[in-house]
């Protein structure tokens, strides 16, 4: 599990906060997977 925030204070900008990473997926690139995943979205949008 991940949590990630998205700030968008404009409708041009935003802003990703990967803020935690769950302890029994770490060191394992699970963040790495989290991140491509939320910005490939955030592209297609």
């Amino acid at each position: 599990m991940a949590f990630f925030i998205v700030e968008a204070p404009a409708p041009i900008e935003a802003y990703w906060h990967l803020t935690a990473v769950a302890p029994a997926f770490q060191g394992q690139g699970y963040g790495r997977r989290v991140w491509r995943a939320v910005m490939d979205m955030h592209r297609e949008q």
